[in-house]
């Protein structure tokens, strides 16, 4: 990516990613919880209304089987037979998500017509005429209902019973041991069951979206606080030492974690800066200046004696008082004497003393550097002979400075020569 593509890029947020990040795990954890809880509510809702089913065939079988033993006639109008009716219609009003009934067989139903009795019981669906013809127990869920069918066998279960065999066993069309006489059918309605799950689900969805935005909240506090404001606090060191403002120490992020590692870094970045510069400055500095005693060195006097000429002819072009470019070379003598009987160090520490005197003895706009050795050089810009004479003395009384080495006493002299304008005769000073 280039400069310009990340600068057209528009700025982005970090929390804010991160808020969006944690709210989109929330939100897979959440439908995943969904998911999972609808599943397994289903099946619990399922597996209830199955058990609710069986219940209700065991007790419409068992007040059936009652009420056929204990009925002293086959008519409809029979007391026992009566009471049975007048329990299932009771039943049936007060449990209203399950609805039974008996279903005769085929045979069953032939042989009633054949006894000319009344009561003529249909299977009423697909799954009691199914349950009939493969003469085993039935459960099937159809939308929002589950159906159960149990056939009636005769001789076998509630059917085994002597009486019973023997009641459909006689007459004509009567049936035979092993076949279906009939079947116990029952539907329960899973509506209310799921509408009641409906409803604490959407609460315990709602309860759980509260949760989750009070953690995103609590979230997004804490990343201002723990996060935003120590990235920000980066930014601005990052920035300023970008500006060039380094001499000032990173502070606010001595901390413990990463923010604390990150401002070590910073430190030790802005102790490297101020390291290379103050590197740059010193070689800036030596390119302009003598590394012994700090003045100028030759090329930076050539470079200001130059800016004095050009003052100069600035001057006479407005017509202003004729000034004058004064140049001393300055030559020191009895130096190398020094080096010889003294030392290179007594003689580096005699440039030094006479450097450090000269530059006390100097005035705004006069400048003074060391050429080489023990040459120097200075120069100003003069009106008259009186500046000149002024100028010299001052540069006597610095040249004059000893050094005091211990006991010992080191002095040296200079000659000096200088050109000005207007005309005069070359001066020396010892």
């Amino acid at each position: 990516m280039t400069g310009a593509d990340a600068r057209a890029r528009p700025p982005g947020s970090l929390a804010g990613g991160v808020l969006a990040g944690v709210a989109l795990i929330l939100l897979a954890m959440l439908l995943s919880s969904v998911v999972f809880s609808v599943v397994r509510a289903d099946r619990y809702i399922r597996e209830a209304a199955v058990h609710r089913g069986h219940s209700a065939l065991d007790l419409l079988a068992t007040l059936h089987v009652q009420s056929m033993l204990n009925r002293r006639s086959l008519g409809d109008d029979d007391g026992a037979t009566r009471a049975f009716d007048a329990t299932l219609a009771a039943y049936s009003h007060d449990t209203r998500d399950v609805r039974v009934w008996m279903a005769m067989s085929p045979q069953t139903l032939y042989w009633q017509s054949r006894r000319g009795a009344g009561t003529m019981e249909l299977p009423q669906d697909r799954l009691d005429h199914s349950a009939i013809a493969a003469r085993r127990d039935l459960v099937e869920v159809v939308g929002t209902s589950v159906r159960l069918v149990r056939p009636v066998i005769l001789g076998e279960g509630i059917a085994a019973d002597r009486r019973c065999v023997a009641c459909h066993t006689a007459g004509p069309g009567a049936a035979r041991k092993g076949q279906v006489i009939g079947l116990y059918s029952a539907q329960v309605s899973m509506v209310a069951d799921r509408a009641r799950w409906r409803a604490a689900f959407l609460r315990e969805v709602i309860w759980l979206v509260c949760v989750a935005l009070a953690a995103l909240l609590a979230l997004a506090l804490w990343l201002r606080r723990a996060l935003l404001r120590p990235l920000r606090r980066v930014e601005r060191l990052a920035l300023r030492m970008a500006h060039g403002h380094i001499d000032r120490p990173i502070e606010g992020l001595h901390t413990s974690h990463e923010f604390g590692r990150i401002g070590s870094a910073l430190e030790q970045f802005r102790q490297a800066l101020v390291q290379k510069r103050a590197l740059a400055e010193y070689n800036a500095f030596l390119a302009t200046h003598d590394a012994l005693t700090g003045l100028p060195n030759r090329a930076a006097f050539a470079e200001r004696l130059r800016q004095l000429l050009v003052e100069a002819g600035s001057a006479r072009a407005r017509a202003e008082p004729l000034p004058a470019t004064l140049c001393v070379m300055i030559d020191l003598v009895r130096f190398k004497a020094i080096n010889d009987r003294h030392g290179r160090e007594a003689g580096d520490a005699v440039l030094c003393t006479l450097a450090r005197a000269l530059r006390q003895a100097l005035l705004p706009g006069e400048h003074v550097a060391r050429l080489h050795g023990d040459e120097f050089a200075a120069c100003r810009l003069v009106a008259g002979p009186a500046e000149i004479e002024e100028f010299l003395a001052r540069l006597r009384r610095a040249l004059a400075t000893p050094l005091h080495d211990g006991d010992m006493v080191i002095g040296t002299g200079a000659a000096s020569a200088m050109p000005w304008r207007p005309r005069t005769a070359p001066a020396s000073t010892s």
